[in-house]
């Protein structure tokens, strides 16, 4: 159920090699290498540094799963895309940090927008933030494996992509902030992976 796999040990003339079979390299706007989670990692200035994941395609259900270290920000009450698609238009996604927490949030059409928060996320500390969608309009949250919230909005519909790329450590075609800090081992997963503190599996 692997789609990508960014561990950003190896970042060459900005090119992020995907450790998936799939060959999905990303390319590196200005992140810094930095001390990673595990291995290395990308330092995110919260200004014009990003990741360009490019069209990944359309997937009913998806997870989407990272490490994340944040840094103290400008404007800390303002959307600082972590990983995000653009716009908010029917299918799109997406996954930042405000006000020192974690926010996800889904577009199903018309009013059907889904949003859950995380609770508080300390600066200079490493989380797992993961978030999943079931393609029957159910978003799941969680943090260092635990649950940080669900919710189900009426009416089917699959992640597809925006008019602009998915992007790691900004959002791209909008007016938000980057994100300052570290982001590390991105995951993007087919399917509804089950996490606990130990670990996860596809079920």
């Amino acid at each position: 159920g692997l789609l990508g796999h960014w561990t950003f040990d190896r970042v060459v003339d900005g090119v992020a090699d995907d450790a998936s079979q799939h060959g999905r390299h990303a390319k590196a706007q200005g992140p810094a290498d930095a001390e990673g989670k595990r291995g290395r990692a990308l330092q995110f200035d919260g200004k014009d540094d990003f990741v360009a994941l490019g069209d990944l395609g359309e997937f009913r259900a998806v997870t989407i799963a990272f490490w994340v270290k944040r840094a103290e920000a400008e404007a800390d009450d303002a959307f600082h895309g972590l990983v995000t698609s653009d716009a908010w238009e029917e299918g799109v996604f997406h996954i930042g940090v405000r006000s020192g927490h974690v926010d996800a949030y889904w577009h199903l059409g018309e009013a059907r927008r889904g949003h859950l928060r995380s609770g508080p996320l300390e600066n200079g500390t490493w989380y797992h933030v993961a978030f999943t969608y079931d393609g029957d309009g159910t978003g799941s949250f969680f943090v260092d494996g635990v649950p940080a919230g669900s919710r189900r909005i009426a009416g089917r519909k699959s992640i597809s992509p925006g008019r602009h790329f998915l992007s790691i450590g900004d959002r791209i075609g909008s007016y938000y902030h980057g994100f300052p800090g570290r982001i590390d081992q991105v995951r993007l997963s087919r399917g509804v992976l089950e996490f606990r503190r130990a670990g996860f599996e596809l079920v």
